[in-house]
């Protein structure tokens, strides 16, 4: 199990307004990580759906990072696939806007 959080003490702000930026590039490193583990032969799943503040009282290590997903790692059973919502899709037009 990956834990991946990031320290919003370093994390980058954009300057005209200051918004955080520590989640969005971590949830970018997620995507590398779940994509090394396939192309080595390992099955994940990102999962965001935890208590962040279990996981930091079990993990002294992590204080003062903000947990955004937990990544289990393993070989995936024979016959396992996924949920049926990971191919169903919603038409391109209901979530394209053309400019």
């Amino acid at each position: 199990m990956l834990a991946v959080a990031y320290d919003p003490a370093v994390s980058w702000k954009r300057e005209t307004d200051g918004k955080e930026y520590g989640e969005i590039d971590a949830a970018i490193a997620v995507t590398q990580m779940m994509l090394q583990a396939a192309d080595l032969g390992l099955g994940t799943t990102y999962v965001g759906m935890f208590e962040p503040e279990k996981l930091l009282a079990a993990f002294p290590e992590m204080a003062g990072t903000r947990p955004i997903a937990l990544l289990p790692l393993g070989y995936p059973a024979e016959g396992a696939h996924p949920a049926r919502l990971h191919t169903e899709r919603r038409p391109v037009e209901e979530l394209v806007k053309y400019l």
